[in-house]
């Protein structure tokens, strides 16, 4: 075990070092050709490489924009089509991952079975529907652009859910952990510098890892990175086998939790908040410790605020006062003292349209393609699906999160009861701050979603050498998952 952590900690210093050489690239040499030597590095690696584990894990960070790197054109495009239009390297994640999957499962010669292929069908489905129906409203240049843009991350639900085992899982897992604790600790440096630190990581470039206001510093760049790490330290937490200490896991669920906070994204903040107080009901009405996990959860809360830096403390007290405008809106105000232009600009916007084809939407056509706003998560999906298409997508999801829960209690032990939380969660921030589900996909959230449904995947995978996995040869078993 402690030869591995040695190797995982080698990783990790690797990929940072990989990040910032990266950095270099786009921000430094800053040419179109340079963006398209160093993606098409990466992707090459990626796809021939052996060690899947660093490789996964650093296209996972990438895409995920930590302090805001490689995420504003043109320092994303891949190629580079004219001076304002680039295809972003994003668009190419569904397609590398699916070349990889195709010659690594065969490689590796196991057997597996993505217990969630039903649920994604309804929604495969109706988007062969939208394609043909968006021609009765017509294309044009954009519309074909956003469908290049957005369908292949699609392609990451066929792939990534069967991509890493239940032995290099928690491999993956401590790099992209022990990237979280530096990443956090460099967000406190760039509170404490006023943004200096962001500045030098991006060789003096303006990257949106940060929105710096009179009295708040909101860091949104890698908020997904910890969103993720608190969900899987808690499944690590609720899991039987212990393959962390728990000291650890705490400490990265409080990091990420205060990191969210921080971000004064308030959809995130709540999420984050019911996640964690899901935890310790789930925890109270098992009987697993009650006391002792809220003790715990409220003792490593305090102590770790009050070794927090002032000027830390201050930024956390300013990002509270913003979600105190929640209350204005519970009262009535619908703009949430003038904070929530969602309710009153973005949603109205995108549902302009929408009463002229309230059934189906208008799939992909030039008017989605117009009107979608990724900040308004239901109003898009509603403007692209209509009613059937938003009952779809959302259905198809909470049952997803149902079967979860029915598998941890078939099942218990395995911890299942958090992803099927993660489902839960994800639909909230969709709903409150952006979009998280969509037929036209961003590349992050399924990635995040679909990394999670790895995680069950690989607790029901056969594997000749391996004596302690459910046998999902069992007839008994796979009657229960059906």
């Amino acid at each position: 075990m402690k030869k591995q952590n040695k190797i995982n900690f080698y990783l990790f210093i690797k990929l940072v070092l990989l990040i910032e050489v990266g950095a270099f690239f786009v921000y430094k040499i800053n040419s179109p050709i340079g963006n398209f030597i160093l993606y098409s590095f990466v992707f090459y690696r990626f796809i021939v490489s052996k060690n899947i584990v660093f490789w996964t894990a650093f296209l996972f960070l990438i895409l995920n924009n930590p302090w805001g790197l490689f995420y504003y054109r043109p320092h994303d495009w891949y190629i580079s089509l004219t001076s304002t239009v680039g295809i972003s390297y994003v668009s190419m994640f569904g397609i590398v991952f699916l070349i990889k999957s195709f010659f690594y499962f065969k490689k590796r010669k196991f057997i597996i079975k993505d217990l969630f292929l039903k649920f994604y069908k309804p929604i495969g489905i109706f988007i062969i529907f939208m394609l043909l129906w968006s021609f009765v409203y017509g294309h044009n240049v954009i519309s074909i652009f956003k469908i290049i843009q957005f369908f292949p991350a699609f392609l990451l639900f066929i792939s990534v859910p069967r991509l890493l085992s239940q032995y290099e899982l928690p491999n993956f897992n401590n790099i992209i952990f022990l990237f979280s604790l530096l990443h956090f600790f460099g967000s406190i440096i760039d509170i404490a510098t006023r943004g200096a630190f962001i500045q030098f990581v991006s060789f003096g470039k303006s990257v949106t890892g940060a929105a710096y206001d009179a009295n708040l510093i909101r860091f949104v760049g890698g908020i997904t990175i910890h969103l993720y790490v608190m969900i899987i330290g808690l499944y690590y937490l609720a899991k039987k086998e212990k393959y962390f200490n728990s000291g650890y896991l705490w400490t990265l669920v409080l990091v990420s939790y205060i990191f969210i906070l921080s971000s004064a994204t308030r959809g995130w903040m709540i999420a984050s908040t019911i996640l964690l107080f899901a935890f310790y009901i789930v925890n109270v009405l098992r009987g697993k410790s009650s006391v002792k996990a809220f003790a715990t959860m409220i003792f490593v809360l305090i102590i770790g605020f009050l070794l927090l830096p002032q000027s830390f403390k201050k930024n956390l007290d300013a990002a509270f006062n913003r979600l105190e405008t929640v209350e204005a809106l519970a009262e009535g105000d619908e703009t949430a003292g003038g904070t929530l232009s969602r309710l009153t600009e973005r949603g109205p916007r995108v549902l302009t349209r929408f009463w002229e084809s309230p059934i189906v939407g208008f799939g992909y056509s030039k008017v989605s393609s117009q009107y979608f706003d990724p900040h308004v998560g239901n109003h898009s999906l509603l403007l692209l699906g209509g009613i059937l298409g938003l009952v779809i997508m959302w259905f198809s999801f909470l049952f997803m999160s149902r079967f979860l829960f029915h598998l941890d209690i078939r099942f218990p032990g395995n911890s299942f009861y958090i992803i099927g939380l993660a489902i839960i969660i994800i639909l909230i921030i969709h709903s409150s701050s952006r979009t998280m589900i969509s037929y036209y996909m961003p590349a992050d959230a399924a990635f995040l979603i679909a990394l999670f449904l790895n995680h069950v995947n690989a607790t029901f995978t056969f594997y000749p050498e391996n004596k302690n996995e459910i046998d999902f040869t069992n007839k008994q078993t796979k009657l229960e998952l059906k």
